[in-house]
C-alpha cells in the first residue's frame, strides 16, 4: 500500500515536471520565433528588413539557377512627396502613411513574393516565378494604390524594375539596375511636372 502512494507520489512529480519542461520549452520557442522575426523585420511595418535582403535575394537567386525556372524581377519602389508629409504632420503621422503602403504593398502581391523595406520610404519585392513583365503589373498596381489612399498628401510613387538573368546575376547588380530606373522614372515625373529633383 506504501509503495503504490510512493509510486503515485513520483508519478504525480514527473507529470508535474514534464508539465513545466514542456511549457518552458513552448516558452523558449516562442521567444527564439519572436527574436528571429524581431532580427528580420522591420519594427513599423512588419515587412522584411534591408538586413534580410541579401541573404533573401541570393537564396532566391540561387533557387532560379537550380531549378532554371525563368527570371526573377527586383522591384525598387520609391515613395514621390514623403517628405512633405514629415515636415508638415510629423513623424507619427508618417509612420502611420508608412505602416499603410506596407499593407497596400502586401496586398497587391502574391504570397510567394518577398517585400522588404530597404530605407526610410523605399521598398524592394523580390518577385518570384516564369511571369515575365510581374514587375511592371505589380509596380502600377501599387503605384495607383497608393495615389488613391494619399490624394490629399499628394503622395505617388516611382518604381524601378530589374530582370534576372537579363540584367544582372548578382543582388547588387539587381538591385544597382532597379534603382537605377526608379530614379529615371522619378526624374521624368519632376521633369513634366516642372520641378527640381531631389
Amino acid at each position: 500500500m506504501r509503495e503504490n502512494v510512493k509510486l503515485k507520489l513520483l508519478l504525480n512529480i514527473i507529470d508535474e515536471v514534464t508539465r513545466k519542461y514542456e511549457e518552458l520549452l513552448k516558452s523558449y520557442e516562442s521567444l527564439t520565433h519572436r527574436l528571429e522575426f524581431e532580427a528580420s523585420h522591420d519594427p513599423l511595418t512588419g515587412l522584411f528588413n534591408r538586413k534580410s535582403l541579401d541573404t533573401l535575394l541570393k537564396m532566391e537567386l540561387n533557387r532560379s539557377k537550380i531549378l532554371n525556372n525563368g527570371s526573377l524581377e527586383v522591384l525598387f519602389i520609391d515613395l514621390d512627396q514623403f517628405k512633405e508629409v514629415n515636415d508638415r504632420y510629423g513623424h507619427k503621422v508618417g509612420d502611420e502613411v508608412l505602416k499603410k503602403i506596407a499593407r497596400i504593398i502586401r496586398e497587391s502581391i502574391r504570397s510567394e513574393d518577398i517585400p522588404i523595406r530597404y530605407g526610410g520610404d523605399e521598398f524592394i519585392i523580390i518577385l518570384k516565378g516564369k511571369e515575365r513583365g510581374i514587375g511592371k503589373v505589380v509596380g502600377e498596381r501599387i503605384k495607383k494604390k497608393i495615389e488613391e489612399s494619399f490624394r490629399e498628401f499628394g503622395i505617388s510613387a516611382s518604381y524601378g524594375i530589374a530582370v534576372y538573368p537579363e540584367d544582372g546575376q548578382t543582388p547588387e547588380e539587381l538591385i544597382e539596375v532597379a534603382d537605377r530606373r526608379m530614379y529615371e522614372m522619378k526624374l521624368n515625373k519632376k521633369k513634366l511636372r516642372g520641378q527640381a529633383v531631389s
